[in-house]
């Protein structure tokens, strides 16, 4: 479920284009822990003024490969951000992504 929710928000957070601007572009190799890209990924989309070994300090290395939330809600939370926990089905996230779809085509037309 939570690989699901990271691939929705890394997806809406790139531009149009679909990929990173080239300055805050990160490298193949530094998709070890998805803990790590989503926190930065966020951060910058949010206007964080972060850098990659700030976010990977924060996050700290994974348990048995993986990251809990309350480890990224805490890095989050000292880069001034505000997580929120929440648990949606499937069919949820899609009818949220719909929503969010026709909102943005009515605010552009």
């Amino acid at each position: 479920m939570i690989d699901l929710l990271l691939s929705v928000v890394l997806a809406s957070a790139l531009p149009p284009g679909g990929s990173p601007p080239d300055d805050s572009a990160v490298t193949l190799d530094d998709y070890s822990a998805c803990g790590h890209t989503c926190t930065y990924v966020i951060a910058r989309w949010k206007g964080c003024a972060v850098e990659w070994g700030q976010v990977k300090e924060l996050v700290g290395p994974p348990t048995d490969g993986m990251h809990t939330f309350s480890d990224l809600a805490d890095a989050c939370r000292k880069l001034g951000l505000f997580p929120v926990g929440a648990e949606v089905t499937r069919t949820r996230l899609m009818e949220l992504h719909a929503h969010l779809g026709s909102g943005s085509q009515r605010a552009a037309g």
